[in-house]
């Protein structure tokens, strides 16, 4: 199984905020890199389409992935009001058949600056379709 392409998926915080996340991963030799973006749903929102979504959150990431025990590790850093916070997730990667080729069921935890922050960690799950 690898890592590499595109996932979607949705986070649920501590908070009760709920989100659709997005990542483009390129995977070589145990290494991910790439893009994400967060996004928070607007509750009552969006008509017949569905909730809107709320860019909240995007840039680079990288991290580390175990195919042998298929533990997912990810990180990525971001500013907020002038102080640095790191937020990382860790996972396991799943089949997922029929809904999507391959899942990645996890906990995301938010470390420093968390006064500026509307997240502080919680549950994620993302999918790669064929």
């Amino acid at each position: 199984m690898s890592l590499g392409g595109q996932w979607e998926g949705k986070l649920i915080d501590a908070t009760g905020v709920n989100g659709i996340v997005k990542l483009s991963l390129s995977e070589s030799r145990g290494k991910l890199s790439g893009d994400y973006s967060v996004y928070f749903l607007a509750e009552g929102s969006g008509g017949c389409c569905g909730p809107e979504r709320q860019l909240v959150q995007s840039g680079s990431l990288d991290g580390k992935f175990d195919a042998k025990n298929r533990s997912v590790h990810i990180e990525y850093g971001l500013k907020v009001g002038g102080n640095d916070a790191r937020v990382s997730l860790d996972g396991l990667l799943q089949a997922a058949m029929p809904h999507a080729r391959q899942a990645i069921f996890g906990c995301y935890d938010v470390d420093g600056a968390k006064a500026g922050l509307t997240l502080e960690g919680g549950g994620i799950v993302l999918w790669q379709y064929a």
